[in-house]
């Protein structure tokens, strides 16, 4: 029966096994004797996956040993260390992964952006945002939210003036900047040059207006939006 479903299911038994290497969880030999002749060697997924789980689990030296260990990487694996390292605070490796790699995307660039960003090394993220041969759009609304993150209102808003096409999450982005910075009057008169009128953003509007105090500026808010919710 045992042997019946390991050959169903390759797939599930194989994510058994990663677990138990990454948590170290003791096995039957006879059970992984088994598995290691029923099931395939582990591809650049189940290496890329474990990678990941180790950092959610906060295992990064047991990240690092499979990453040394990888008979292949590709450039996902690349970032998932970056990505990691990042999350995990340890900047320095994550810089130390990039400058490593044989090739990057913007993935690669944004991460580690983010890693600085996070940490508070605006400086050095607006370096590497500089630097990104093509930035896409969440490359810029990366970097305004860390401006705003960082308290640097005014260089979010010259950014973002910058910015050679924005979505929903930009002006979102940058109005609740304002809002949380408690100018109101800038977040307003931003909103009202938006093409974008989302409820949530709306919602957030309201809510400093609420905080605030002001009222009649809720009120009237709330009686031209087109869309209402139970936040609303």
């Amino acid at each position: 029966m045992l042997v019946g479903l390991l050959y169903r299911n390759h797939f599930s038994v194989f994510n058994l096994f990663r677990n138990f290497y990454i948590r170290r969880v003791p096995t039957n030999h006879l059970l992984v004797s088994l598995c290691a002749t029923t099931t395939p060697r582990p591809d650049i997924f189940w290496w890329n996956s474990s990678i990941m789980d180790c950092f959610r689990n906060r295992e990064v030296e047991k990240a690092c040993q499979l990453f040394e260990e990888m008979p292949h990487r590709n450039l996902v694996t690349w970032n998932c260390m970056i990505t990691g390292y990042m999350q995990s605070g340890r900047m320095v490796d994550a810089q130390r992964v990039f400058d490593s790699m044989p090739q990057r995307n913007v993935v690669s660039w944004t991460a580690l952006m983010t890693g600085y960003l996070q940490s508070g090394q605006v400086e050095k993220a607006r370096h590497l945002f500089d630097k990104i041969p093509e930035r896409n759009i969440v490359c810029w609304n990366s970097m305004i939210s860390g401006y705003i993150n960082n308290g640097l209102i005014e260089k979010a808003r010259k950014l973002f003036d910058e910015m050679p096409s924005r979505n929903k999450a930009s002006w979102s982005i940058m109005v609740s900047g304002y809002i949380r910075q408690k100018q109101l009057d800038d977040a307003m008169s931003l909103f009202n040059g938006s093409p974008f009128r989302p409820t949530s953003l709306c919602n957030a509007l309201l809510s400093g207006y609420v905080q605030l105090g002001c009222i009649k500026e809720a009120e009237d808010l709330f009686a031209m939006m087109d869309t209402k919710d139970a936040i609303s």
